[in-house]
C-alpha cells in the first residue's frame, strides 16, 4: 500500500499560460525542497550531489527528493513542453504536501473543472492557493468552484 495522488481534470493549460505555468510549477517544486539526485565524479570518486529541479533540454524533469523531508520516494516528473505532471507513491509528509500543491495549481488554470484528491480523498485547496499568492506574488482565488452551476 501507499499514498497517491491525482488531479481529475483534463490539465488542459490555455497555450498562452504554458511559459507562466511552467514557471511557477517549477517554483512550487523548489521552495518546496523537491530535488533530484545527481552522480559526479570527482578526483576518481562518484559523489551523489542533490540538484534543484530545472528544465533540462526536451523540457522535462525528475525529481524523487524531498529535502525538508531529507526522504526520498518513487520518482515524479514534469513535462513542460505538454504542461503535464506525473507521480507515483508520494508518502504523507513533505513530498506529499509538495505534490498536491502542484495538481492544486492545474485547478486554478486547467480550462475543465478538475479536483486533487489524495488517495481518493477530495483535498482542501485553499491553503495552497494562499500559499500560492504569499510564494509567487499572486491573487489566486478558488471562485469557479463557489459557482459549480456555471
Amino acid at each position: 500500500m501507499g499514498t497517491f495522488a491525482r488531479y481529475t481534470g483534463s490539465m488542459n493549460i490555455p497555450e498562452q499560460d504554458f511559459e507562466t505555468f511552467t514557471e511557477q510549477m517549477i517554483k512550487i517544486l523548489n521552495y518546496g525542497g523537491m530535488m533530484d539526485i545527481e552522480t559526479v565524479s570527482m578526483y576518481g570518486h562518484k559523489l551523489p550531489l542533490l540538484k534543484p529541479v530545472e528544465i533540462v533540454p526536451g523540457g522535462s524533469v525528475s525529481f524523487y527528493y524531498n529535502y525538508f523531508e531529507d526522504n526520498n520516494w518513487e520518482s515524479a516528473g514534469y513535462d513542460a513542453e505538454e504542461c503535464r505532471l506525473w507521480t507515483n507513491k508520494i508518502g504523507s509528509f513533505e513530498f506529499d504536501y509538495v505534490i498536491l500543491a502542484a495538481y492544486i495549481l492545474y485547478e486554478l488554470y486547467d480550462d475543465d473543472m478538475g479536483y486533487t484528491l489524495l488517495n481518493g480523498e477530495l483535498i482542501d485547496s485553499y491553503p495552497f492557493v494562499r500559499w500560492f499568492n504569499h510564494l509567487l506574488g499572486t491573487n489566486f482565488s478558488m471562485e469557479k468552484y463557489r459557482n459549480l452551476w456555471e
